[in-house]
């Protein structure tokens, strides 16, 4: 089944999948705003979910929400936004010494969270955020953004995002001479 990335496909998905009881259990969705949608319906269902890479930390708390129709079926592999932003921040402010960050993020479910749980965790531990701020989803000219990044004076440079803008911002900030 292929939920394109769309959390409404992957609630449609979803629907179809809960009332098919030849299937079992489910792998997936990918994002956490696509999984966020579908484990209700898979709750209501009680067909096991279990996510290789939604991250999000309300797609299992959710479960214990009094609202939550549903069985808890909801599962994941990876660590949630809210553990990786946390070690992420210490290694930012420990091991490298960090005492400024400018944190930008791509506008999606997933980089919004990590971001504000980075932004968060690092203040927490006395650095400072210089910048925060989004860049546009498909963009492939950063140079306003890494001209702000280079106004912010910040140490180092935390983005919370997908590659499609990763690859393309990492590329322009090497060449700007971001290291």
């Amino acid at each position: 089944f292929d939920d394109a990335g769309d959390p409404l496909k992957a609630v449609a998905v979803a629907n179809e999948i809960a009332g098919d009881y030849d299937i079992l259990a489910v792998v997936g969705p990918l994002t956490s705003g696509c999984a966020m949608d579908a484990a209700r319906v898979y709750a209501l269902g009680a067909v096991p979910m279990i996510t290789p890479s939604a991250t999000a930390p309300a797609l299992t708390l959710q479960q214990d929400n009094p609202g939550w129709g549903g069985e808890r079926v909801v599962f994941r592999l990876p660590p949630s936004d809210a553990a990786q932003a946390e070690a992420l921040a210490e290694h930012a402010a420990r091991s490298l010494g960090l005492k400024s960050a400018a944190v930008l993020h791509d506008r999606t479910p997933y980089g919004m969270g990590i971001a504000e749980a980075f932004r968060t965790s690092f203040q927490k531990r006395g650095g400072t955020v210089s910048l925060y701020e989004p860049v546009e989803r498909g963009a492939r000219d950063f140079s306003a953004t890494l001209a702000a990044l280079r106004a912010s004076r910040a140490e180092g440079l935390f983005f919370g995002g997908v590659y499609p803008e990763a690859g393309p911002l990492l590329r322009q900030a090497r060449a700007g001479g971001f290291a």
